[in-house]
């Protein structure tokens, strides 16, 4: 018996070191999702900036005026991104990228997936290496809340709702 229960523990064991090991490898799918949105934005900022026509050089032959009414016709100011638009990306930057990101997404879900179907299964093991000899009164009274659907949120939400004397019945009543 005692060792089917350190076979059971140990199992148990590389069971989490391997959740945990799936938990860092979606946190690094997070980040890597997240870096490659930052490097799209700042393409396409670099895109914008190389797009836009260079009218406030020194070295320009137009005259002051003439750039002043130029900004003015294109609605420009100091502080706003001017109205005109450039196309930017081609249709097959764009379906590239959208595909990067679709595929990304993808594999992120199926991780996700993976990872709730290994906690299912850790769960369940947990459950069936319990002892219920050495079931605490209040591991008892847990159980049998979570078999009504109460939990710790349901049990907040009550609480708040209601008129103040409600609230403090039902207080007293946990």
């Amino acid at each position: 018996m005692a060792m089917i229960l350190n076979a059971n523990f140990s199992n148990l064991f590389c069971r989490t070191k391997e959740a945990e090991q799936l938990k860092h490898e979606l946190i690094k799918a997070r980040i890597a999702e997240k870096k490659a949105k930052e490097k799209l934005l700042d393409l396409l900022k670099d895109q914008y900036k190389q797009s836009i026509p260079n009218l406030c050089t020194p070295s320009s032959s137009l005259p002051p005026d003439l750039i002043a009414s130029e900004l003015h016709s294109l609605h420009v100011d100091a502080y706003s991104v001017p109205s005109f638009t450039y196309d930017l990306i081609t249709d097959g930057e764009m379906e590239q990228l959208t595909m990067e990101i679709e595929k990304e997404r993808i594999d992120y879900l199926e991780k996700s997936k993976h990872l709730q179907k290994q906690l299912k299964v850790l769960k369940n093991e947990i459950e069936v290496l319990k002892v219920e000899e050495k079931q605490t009164p209040m591991d008892l009274i847990h159980e049998e809340n979570v078999l009504h659907g109460e939990n710790k949120y349901s049990t907040l939400v009550r609480i708040h709702s209601g008129t103040t004397r409600a609230r403090v019945a039902f207080f007293e009543e946990l």
